[in-house]
């Protein structure tokens, strides 16, 4: 696959997997949505990309999903691990396939993927053995995209999987407190005066 045709083939199988999620109005889907819709305009109309969508589709779509926001308030522990994998995939695969593309720019040269796939799992991981070392500007600026989004993603992944575990066990300890009373055919007597004693 030539290298350019990497960004649309990531923004596009990501859009395809958050479509899912978007049907069970996930909130976590519709982040990663609006932020691939974003990235794919934004490609298209500041970097000159050669592929052939419609960057007013795009527009379209993120008007629609920010018109729509609040439509989408479901948390779910299975939608937030599915788009948690896709997220961790797709970085990998950017990563992979750029430091391939990118391999003779690094010394010792990267020449193939398992090279490469090694090389974006120690520089995403924060590892950093510095057995290869980026030699040009145009690597030095790859590397540091990887190091951002390395970070980036995996903070978030771990963030969607744990928190609505984390959310849910501490809505449990609380409420484990609290006596559920049932609220009808009964009389709340207010005050200690002679008619309530009475009463």
């Amino acid at each position: 696959m030539p290298p350019f045709l990497l960004p649309p083939v990531l923004i596009g199988g990501g859009l395809i997997v958050i479509s899912f999620g978007l049907l069970w109005r996930s909130r976590i889907a519709w982040n990663m949505a609006f932020l691939l819709l974003a990235t794919g305009t934004i490609s298209k109309f500041f970097f000159n990309t050669s592929d052939n969508y419609i960057p007013e589709y795009y527009l379209a779509i993120l008007i629609a999903l920010a018109f729509y926001r609040k439509k989408f308030d479901r948390a779910s522990i299975a939608a937030s691990t599915l788009f948690a994998l896709t997220s961790v995939a797709m970085a990998i695969t950017y990563a992979t396939f750029g430091s391939y593309h990118l391999g003779s720019q690094f010394k010792p040269e990267i020449d193939d993927l398992i090279t490469a796939l090694y090389y974006a799992m120690v520089t995403m991981s924060t590892v950093g053995y510095g057995d290869i070392i980026p030699q040009t500007s145009e690597a030095k600026l790859f590397v540091v995209s990887l190091m951002v989004l390395g970070i980036a993603t995996f903070a978030t992944s771990l963030t969607a999987v744990l928190a609505p575990l984390v959310s849910s066990s501490l809505q449990r300890i609380v409420k484990r407190g609290e006596s559920r009373m049932k609220r009808d055919s009964h009389f709340v007597v207010i005050g200690n005066t002679p008619l309530a004693v009475n009463v």
